[in-house]
């Protein structure tokens, strides 16, 4: 009678709690463990004396299973929670004491058991559920449970809940220092050769300035050798012309209608592999903050262009092996001279802002 009382209590309606345990159930997974021997089963837990510690030695469940002490409701452990190798102290107690341990179950269908170490008619199905190996390992006791009613794994089971039970604390190993790895160092620009012909503005041509010869102007983009990302605009513009890191070469840009002898000033912007962002300029070396100059402009070409190359390096490290981060030509007759919609307001205000600081400093 009173297993039958037991099974009622455990198939009424499943509380929250046991729902989040029935869930949890079918979202575990198997952990590592160790199995009593064969030949164990329905032997009783007697106390050596003294403290006890029980050490959690997994679990190859897939229901949720929770060990108890007998006539207590505190957990001692979890196959689904808990990490394989929790020590946890259970008391002290006297030599010879017997301590039965009990196991709540959760099928995957929701139903709920208990099943306890020892005699097998503390169990719902008569059988027992519980292994208890003395002498495991040196001072150590291992306890397996099983969690299917009328053991239907037979000695292929038990693998459902493992824990030992010694006298003394288990010290852990020391922790494994982690390996430790060398300071990040930024990876340095290579230097790029010559890709093709004409593809870099000759030494000699740093620092002048790109005048307009007249007319409509339009820019093509020629190419880049760099690793940093660089984007070109008009100075004042706020929409760039081009970058190195989207452009297609030989994409056209028409930037506007330009008085013959106007400077145009364009500028580059740079972002570094350290994300840090810098602004170089077409003309005098003043312009730039490093006070060096970073475009080459050659004008009279054979073919009527004007090549503009730019240099991303602060300080112009690679010297004249450099400015091949940035080229482009501009010519007064481009290839498509019919500006996109939209471009000619952004472009007009942009290059009448140029117009008009151009007048201020010729008046001062």
């Amino acid at each position: 009678m009173t297993h039958i009382s037991r099974l009622a209590r455990c198939r009424h309606p499943l509380s929250a709690l046991s729902a989040l345990a029935c869930s949890l159930a079918l979202t575990g997974h198997a952990q590592a463990q160790s199995v009593a021997a064969i030949g164990t089963e329905g032997v009783s837990f007697m106390a050596p004396g003294g403290d006890l510690y029980a050490t959690y030695e997994g679990s190859g469940a897939g229901y949720f299973n929770q060990l108890f002490l007998a006539g207590s409701n505190a957990p001692i452990l979890s196959n689904k929670t808990t990490s394989h190798g929790y020590q946890t102290l259970l008391g002290n107690f006297a030599a010879g004491t017997e301590l039965v341990f009990r196991m709540n179950s959760v099928t995957h269908d929701g139903a709920v058991y208990d099943f306890y170490s020892g005699s097998a008619t503390s169990n719902v199905d008569g059988l027992p559920h519980a292994r208890v190996q003395y002498g495991w390992q040196e001072g150590a006791t291992l306890v397996s449970f099983e969690d299917q009613v009328g053991n239907p794994e037979g000695n292929d089971g038990f693998n459902d809940l493992s824990f030992s039970l010694r006298s003394q604390w288990i010290t852990p190993p020391p922790p494994v220092e982690p390996p430790v790895e060398p300071p990040f160092e930024p990876p340095v620009e290579p230097p790029v050769e010559q890709p093709w012909p004409d593809f870099i503005a000759p030494i000699g041509t740093e620092g002048l300035s790109v005048i307009a010869p007249g007319g409509d102007l339009f820019a093509t983009y020629v190419g880049s050798g760099a690793g940093y990302t660089n984007e070109l605009f008009v100075n004042g513009v706020a929409t760039s012309i081009l970058s190195n890191k989207t452009t297609e070469p030989g994409t056209e840009v028409w930037l506007g209608s330009f008085a013959a002898g106007t400077e145009v000033v364009f500028r580059m912007n740079v972002i570094d592999h350290d994300g840090l962002v810098y602004d170089y300029f077409t003309g005098a070396a003043a312009r730039n903050a490093d006070g060096l100059a970073h475009a080459r402009v050659q004008a009279g070409r054979q073919d009527g262009t004007i090549l503009v190359s730019f240099e991303d390096q602060v300080g112009n490290p690679e010297g004249d092996a450099g400015f091949n981060d940035l080229s482009f030509s501009l010519s007064a007759k481009g290839i498509n001279p019919i500006p996109e919609p939209g471009t000619l307001p952004l472009m007009a205000l942009g290059l009448g802002g140029l117009l008009l600081a151009h007048l201020k400093r010729q008046r001062a």
